[in-house]
């Protein structure tokens, strides 16, 4: 019978082999990645438009993987009108786009664990991109 550490180990090592090749994909399509603990979240209701919710949130950053290095950061999610918003402090990986300096939540697949396997592949990701790159695919506005 299997303890229920290598149980564990076997669902963790299952959900990493699954989720690392998006998370190498948005480290390349994305000028910024770090490991973050989420501080603070406000809602910003955008009457003019309706169907349109921001979310701002705050973070201290843990380790920069790829982009400038900040101590803390503040980013931008829009979402639909009366979409939940949660707080979660356990550190993450997130990857942003940016604008004039200003981050933003690229979409779908932008967050992931920051157990010691992903922040390791997210790492050696960042080591292999291009520092000079311009273009990040998961960044194009529509």
């Amino acid at each position: 019978m299997a303890s229920s550490t290598s149980a564990k180990s076997d669902t963790d090592s299952e959900v990493f082999e699954t989720q690392a090749p998006f998370l190498i994909e948005a480290i390349v399509n994305t000028p910024y990645s770090a490991v973050v603990r989420h501080t603070n979240v406000d809602v910003i209701n955008e009457s003019d438009t309706g169907s349109i919710t921001q979310f701002v949130y705050e973070a201290e950053v843990i380790e920069t993987l790829r982009g400038k290095q900040h101590k803390r950061i503040r980013y931008t999610l829009y979402v639909e009108q009366d979409e939940d918003v949660t707080l979660d402090t356990t550190p993450v990986i997130i990857t942003l786009c940016s604008d004039n300096d200003e981050y933003y939540w690229p979409g779908v697949g932008a967050q992931f664990s920051a157990a010691i396997s992903f922040v390791q592949a997210a790492k050696n990701s960042a080591s292999q991109v291009d520092k000079h790159q311009s273009h990040f695919a998961f960044c194009d506005v529509n």
